[in-house]
């Protein structure tokens, strides 16, 4: 059976990375994690960093302004969490 996914929106803001490590820290190896940023070098250091912790760890680029970009981060994730600022929830 597949472990579910947890994706964390702003995973590389100061906010995302505390979430990210609270997060992974405490469910460890439980879920999948996809981390997003919406400029691909930084969410992809990002989601190395995690992955050589020993984290299932993934990059996507996600811009908050582009419903292309959250529906498809969306249908890929179990579960959601936001830790960036939204103009609408």
């Amino acid at each position: 059976m597949n472990q579910p996914t947890i994706a964390i929106i702003g995973a590389t803001g100061t906010l995302g990375q505390l979430v990210c490590h609270h997060v992974m820290s405490t469910y460890n190896e439980t879920f999948n994690y996809i981390v997003t940023d919406y400029k691909v070098g930084r969410g992809e250091r990002v989601a190395e960093r995690w992955k050589s912790q020993g984290f299932h760890c993934e990059f996507m680029k996600l811009d908050v302004t582009s419903e292309d970009d959250i529906a498809n981060v969306v249908s890929h994730a179990d579960l959601v969490i936001i830790a960036v600022s939204q103009r609408e929830p």
